[in-house]
């Protein structure tokens, strides 16, 4: 038999450790987490705003229609490959690779189709390209 008195003593709960370990990890996340407020990517295509005077340097001009049709001075081009676009482009340089290459694409032009053409002058040897631009008013 027992007969000693018997103590009710309340059960704590000390929360101090739990509230210190998760003020840790909130810190931790601060830290370790970077806040960029932009995740996507905007392109912003530059403008033209003053037109410079053009050189008198012999160019030839390759257009790109949005239909992926090309125009090399003018002329249209009955085939659209490659290898069309780059004969047309040497027979129109000859045999001056220091001309500058000018190409005039519409804005709605597939992007492969000024891909081929930059593709085609390197094949050419024609290393000075330029992109024509509409010249916004001031």
């Amino acid at each position: 038999m027992n007969f000693r008195p018997q103590k009710n003593t309340e059960l704590e709960l000390n929360l101090t450790p739990m509230i210190d370990v998760v003020f840790l990890l909130l810190i931790f996340f601060m830290v370790s987490t970077t806040f960029d407020e932009k995740t996507e990517m905007f392109i912003e295509l530059p403008e033209v705003t003053d037109s410079q005077p053009k050189e008198k340097s012999m160019e030839v001009i390759l257009s790109v229609a949005a239909n992926g049709d090309y125009y090399v001075n003018q002329k249209k081009l009955v085939g659209n490959s490659l290898e069309d676009l780059t004969q047309a482009v040497l027979d129109q340089a000859r045999e001056k690779r220091t001309l500058k290459l000018l190409i005039n694409a519409d804005a709605n032009t597939p992007h492969q189709s000024v891909m081929t053409a930059l593709e085609a002058a390197s094949r050419a040897g024609i290393s000075n390209v330029g992109f024509a631009a509409a010249v916004v008013g001031e």
